[in-house]
Formats: structure tokens, sequence, C-alpha cells
């Protein structure tokens, strides 16, 4: 058995074609932070069940130009992410079958 708590950091992003490309938009780099725990019961040396979840926290920034004037947007959104994922290992060959829930 193993648990543990997962951390993570890093660039964060809404993808939306019609804004990007739409000349009248300015995107910025934005971050976001993430929290979690993992839960893993492994039965023998090959096969095993894991349970994640994660809590993340996004942002997009962007910059709106119209009129000769900048209307600055930022958008906020959180994910909570439930993982359950099952596991075979046998030598080099490895199955994994996974199971996201959003919410």
């Amino acid at each position: 058995m193993d648990a543990g708590i997962k951390v993570g950091y890093g660039l964060t992003g809404m993808v939306n074609s019609n804004l990007f490309d739409d000349k009248n938009y300015e995107h910025h780099l934005t971050t976001g932070t993430s929290i979690g725990a993992k839960l893993g019961l492994y039965i023998g040396l090959y096969n095993g069940i894991t349970v994640d979840f994660m809590l993340s926290s996004n942002n997009q920034k962007f910059d709106f130009f119209k009129n000769n004037k900048s209307y600055i947007h930022d958008i906020n959104w959180k994910i909570m992410i439930l993982q359950y994922c099952t596991e075979c290992k046998k030598m080099a060959f490895m199955l994994n079958l996974v199971h996201n829930f959003l919410f």
C-alpha cells in the first residue's frame, strides 16, 4: 500500500480558437496551482489499484482592444478530478485502465 500528496504549479490557459484567431485579443501567460492525494493498493507483484484526487485552480488573462481602448479580462476556474486506475504489470508488458471523473 502507498499513499502520497501531490502538488503542482505551472502554466494554464483557455483554448478557444475564436479568441486565438481574433486580432483584437492579446493573451498573457498565466499560472495555476493544484493539490491532491493518491492512495494505492498493490496485490501481489503485478496488480494494483490506485485512486487519485486533484483540485486545480486555473487562470487566463487577456486584453481586448476596441476603438483604441484596452479592456482587461481575467478568467478563473477550478477543476476537481477523481481518477481510478487498475494496473497489471508483467515483465515488459503493462496495462492501465484509467477512469476520470471531472467535477
